[in-house]
């Protein structure tokens, strides 16, 4: 209801959070001022980018840590899950309890817990982009558009200019 508001997340999304992640609390609230909308379901605040002059972050060592989880997915997932594990039960969510330790559920709870740090920063689109991940665009009023992983859509065309002056090029699929 009312005028756009940038920093609100869906309290579906926002519900999926454990109850021990201090990040339930501290960074998005389910506060007394969202509550008082006439919005149904009641959206969630984030207190990121709030104060323009402190909150523009170009790269932090969380972002770091979370690099280094997916790449040990890669090459050690066993050392990827111990390390996920130790972060988030140190830093965020005492009562973490990691649900896999391998596989494809592994990659999927490493996602999930840099979707939950870096929620309104930009990251996620690329992160399911590079790991081959629909994307899921399913709004609250039942608006729904769920994007397979090779949608064309997600590739930019090749400029005819670049197909022009070089023949070994080729326009991407779909344009």
């Amino acid at each position: 209801v009312g005028t756009y508001h940038q920093n609100w997340m869906r309290r579906s999304f926002w519900q999926t959070f454990p109850s021990t992640d201090i990040r339930k609390t501290a960074w998005y609230p389910d506060n007394a001022a969202v509550n008082a909308l006439m919005d149904d379901p009641k959206p969630i605040d984030v207190r990121k980018y709030v104060t323009p002059s402190r909150d523009v972050v170009l790269f932090r060592k969380t972002e770091a840590k979370f690099i280094q989880f997916e790449a040990l997915y890669h090459t050690n997932p066993s050392a990827a899950a111990t390390e996920l594990f130790n972060w988030v039960k140190t830093y965020r969510d005492t009562g973490y309890v990691l649900p896999a330790t391998s596989g494809q559920a592994l990659l999927d709870e490493i996602l999930r817990q840099k979707g939950f740090e870096f929620f309104l920063e930009g990251h996620r689109f690329t992160d399911l982009k590079r790991n081959h991940k629909p994307v899921d665009k399913t709004g609250q009023n039942s608006n729904t558009f769920v994007a397979a992983a090779d949608y064309y859509k997600f590739i930019w065309p090749i400029p005819i200019s670049e197909m022009q002056t070089n023949p070994n090029v080729v326009q991407n699929p779909g344009y």
